[in-house]
């Protein structure tokens, strides 16, 4: 197994532990320049299946279900969970490449990845992310309508999970990112799965809401980074992705017409171009 060559810059340092592969779901697929793809909440590394399949035999593809997700299960120590502790996964994976590689997120992906990206810029060549909802910015900015609407759905959603009404949290995270009645049109067993992964819920909120880097810190990646958002996206993650397009550099922010928050599941034929050529220009 080749080794990394990833010099730690952030709070995950060389003495912490990583988990190994045999603890959780990833995929190393491909040749060719290695992307790193990091999925939302509630799914799994399954879900970039169609936006990666033109890309199959161009790219080396590397995938990992995240705590709580697809065959990776919940962590343990849940008291102190926070981001790190993804990046940590994301890590161990990393440990298969020795060359610097790409970053494709989505939502809480996409938050991961920027962290990732801050705690280690010199082996990330390119940041391409989906709305990631790195919601702790609204707060630190004085967003405070913003802030009030993500914080009211969170609690609606934890109130929910905590009184063990697995199916009730699902289903109003759903129907927020995904429009009113989305929960309903799932199947029976889109539903089951769906509510059994509403269990991480409450670590994705709290790691989010728990990050402290201050909007300028991600000027660091500035001429680094592709930012998108869809046209029919809800008010916190459009202000979000306006905040971090501020610090990003100008094109970097591009509005996709028609689509919402999950893009990369329902319109990959729109981001595909996009990321491509966010890569093509590393």
């Amino acid at each position: 197994m080749r080794v990394a060559k990833i010099s730690p810059r952030g709070s995950i340092g060389d003495k912490e532990s990583l988990p190994t592969l045999a603890d959780f779901g990833w995929f190393d697929e491909g040749s060719g320049q290695p992307i790193l793809f990091l999925h939302s909440s509630g799914a799994s590394r399954r879900q970039w299946a169609r936006l990666r399949e033109p890309w199959r035999d161009r790219y080396r593809a590397l995938g990992l279900d995240l705590w709580g997700y697809g065959d990776t299960p919940l962590p343990n120590q849940p008291a102190d969970f926070h981001l790190g502790r993804e990046v940590a996964l994301a890590r161990s994976l990393l440990s298969r490449i020795d060359e610097p590689f790409h970053i494709v997120g989505h939502s809480y992906g996409g938050a991961v990845g920027l962290r990732l990206a801050l705690d280690f810029p010199d082996q990330v060549l390119s940041v391409s992310v989906h709305e990631p909802v790195l919601f702790h910015l609204l707060r630190q900015e004085q967003c405070l309508e913003e802030w009030a609407e993500i914080s009211r759905i969170s609690g609606e959603v934890l109130r929910l999970i905590n009184q063990q009404d697995l199916s009730g949290g699902a289903r109003v995270f759903v129907d927020y990112w995904n429009g009113d009645g989305a929960w309903r049109s799932l199947t029976t067993d889109q539903q089951e799965r769906t509510a059994n992964a509403a269990r991480k819920a409450p670590l994705d909120f709290a790691a989010l809401f728990g990050e402290s880097d201050p909007l300028t810190r991600f000027g660091d990646l500035a001429g680094k980074v592709l930012l998108t958002v869809g046209e029919r996206t809800r008010r916190p993650t459009s202000k979000v992705a306006a905040l971090l397009g501020s610090v990003f550099g100008s094109g970097s922010l591009q509005i996709l017409p028609g689509v919402g928050h999950m893009a990369p599941i329902t319109a990959p034929q729109l981001l595909r171009p996009l990321i491509e050529g966010r890569i093509q220009q590393s």
